[in-house]
């Protein structure tokens, strides 16, 4: 067994047990991740690990729904307390702090949240208070703000971390296994890509449901340019049928050093036409979304 799987096997047991905290079992997997090079998982690693920048997207499990309440004050002592601010009464563009908690703390910060008590508040900053202090009732004017959720919204998001890192590592093993082998490169192009195809499909969803939602996969993706083997890789997890990855080889060599020439551009509107005749498993927002980008990632024209 090579000590990748031995690492897989130890991430397993963490994953199973309730003693060990997220956070540790994340920096086991980023050691796996450096072994393997594996660059989303890392990246992802990171951003559980340190929190998510305000420019990076938010895993789903991070998007928890609230209540948004404030207390009010008015005229001759008056007030209302605890009150429900509704989404409906903000300008769009700020009504998603009357709807979710975007968590983007370190898990270390959310693991300590979470035994505190049925509810957490997360504040409204004051700026957007002093913006809409007059907007909810008449003649009341709101102080302070939060929005609140439950403690089992912190406990499902540690949870998806724990379950998708579990289901991650058996599947990691599951095929490092099944192509072991006395000609089997753990660093190749090809075992790589096929385990951040693993990694994508259990953190992330499958790259069909990520092309309509968001790019990760896709910009993670790891095709260099003129990496024709990765490339096929990343095609064949898309359910390319393989004589069409064939009929794509055969027009990147016709088109030369064309990039993105006529050929490549027909097989492209072929597979196009398969997505939307249905003759392609994959859907036709994944097909005109996801097949350009592996191929630009491909000709280096990013």
């Amino acid at each position: 067994m090579s000590n990748s799987n031995l690492l897989l096997r130890q991430i397993q047991d963490d994953a199973v047990s309730s003693t060990v905290p997220v956070s540790e079992l994340l920096r086991r997997c980023q050691v796996l991740a450096a072994r393997l090079g594996i660059t989303e998982l890392d990246e992802w690693v990171r951003h559980e690990l340190n929190g998510y920048p305000a420019d990076a997207e938010l895993p789903d499990y991070r998007i928890c729904p609230g209540i948004a309440r404030g207390h009010f004050s008015g005229p001759f002592g008056s007030g209302i307390r605890h009150a429900v601010l509704p989404a409906r009464n903000l300008p769009k563009e700020f009504r998603q702090w009357a709807r979710e908690v975007r968590l983007r703390q370190p898990i270390a910060t959310i693991e300590d949240l979470a035994p505190r008590g049925d509810d957490i508040m997360f504040p409204w900053p004051g700026d957007l208070i002093a913006r809409v202090q007059r907007d909810f009732y008449e003649g009341m004017v709101l102080g302070q703000a939060w929005l609140s959720i439950g403690r089992s919204s912190l406990v499902g998001a540690i949870d998806a971390v724990r379950n998708r890192i579990l289901s991650f590592a058996l599947d990691a093993e599951g095929f490092l296994v099944e192509n072991e082998g006395p000609d089997t490169d753990e660093d190749s192009n090809e075992v790589r890509a096929n385990l951040s195809r693993v990694f994508n499909t259990n953190i992330f969803g499958n790259v069909g449901n990520l092309a309509q939602g968001n790019e990760t996969a896709v910009q993670h993706s790891g095709i260099a340019p003129g990496d024709l083997s990765t490339l096929l890789a990343e095609l064949q997890a898309l359910d390319v049928p393989s004589e069409e990855l064939e009929h794509l080889k055969t027009a990147i060599a016709d088109d030369g050093d064309a990039k993105l020439g006529t050929n490549v551009s027909q097989w492209m509107t072929k597979m196009f036409s398969k997505a939307v005749a249905g003759t392609w498993s994959i859907g036709v927002s994944t097909a005109t979304t996801v097949l350009p980008k592996l191929l630009t990632k491909y000709y280096g024209l990013e």
